[in-house]
């Protein structure tokens, strides 16, 4: 273990002394995959997944759901109407508090 340390901290100086070579800076708007962005401009109030794929000229369930939906609802851009049942024929998504800013952030300047 102690060789891993040492072969650790060789290849990433600064690490072992404690030292912080680059600060981060805050991020205004959140990093978001271009997808994602995609699908935060199309909606528009409660809308259904059919309805949105329909928007983005999407045919693929899956991929819109690995790629848009998916990403959208674990970062906080997207809700779901009914929450506590996600399988609902009912189901409608809206844009989260925090997917509003990030919208608005973006398209600010």
């Amino acid at each position: 273990m102690l060789t891993f340390f040492r072969i650790f901290c060789a290849a990433a100086p600064g690490i072992a002394g404690g030292q912080r070579r680059h600060r981060l800076r805050p991020q205004v708007a959140p990093q978001v995959a271009p997808q994602v962005e995609q699908l935060l401009l199309a909606m528009g109030g409660e809308m259904s997944r059919e309805a949105l794929q329909r928007l983005l000229g999407l045919q693929d369930r899956k991929s819109f759901r690995e790629r848009y939906l998916g990403p959208a609802l674990a970062e906080g851009l997207v809700e779901m109407t009914i929450a506590d049942r996600p399988t609902s024929r009912l189901q409608r998504y809206r844009l989260a508090e925090r997917g509003r800013r990030c919208r608005r952030e973006r398209h600010a300047g």
